[in-house]
């Protein structure tokens, strides 16, 4: 955090309580879902890794944080879907998103 700071990056706490349980496709929450670091939803039959599914549930639970507290929310995190597709469409380059086709093998 201290070097988050130095460098001018925000730090949000955020509610992680059964976020590695919780389906990010679904919602579903079930322990038996997770064995190691793989992440298999018994609901809905979605299959990650499982720390990628807790990062989805963790950055859904900021979104609505920011959503339910009125607060304009600048600079939305970006990412993609359990189905390999973005959930939105990217404005410039971010850390999160994957090559495009035209910059692959370059």
């Amino acid at each position: 955090m201290i070097k988050c700071k130095r460098n001018g990056i925000r730090v949000e706490a955020v509610d992680a309580r059964y976020t590695s349980q919780k389906c990010s496709v679904c919602k579903t929450i079930d322990k038996a879902s997770r064995k190691g670091n793989r992440y298999t939803c018994r609901h809905c039959g979605s299959i990650m890794h499982a720390d990628v599914n807790a990062a989805i549930n963790i950055r859904d639970n900021y979104i609505t944080r920011i959503l339910q507290s009125g607060q304009a929310a600048v600079n939305q995190p970006y990412g993609w879907g359990a189905t390999g597709k973005p959930e939105t469409e990217p404005v410039g380059k971010t850390l999160m998103s994957k090559p495009s086709a035209c910059s692959e093998g370059r």
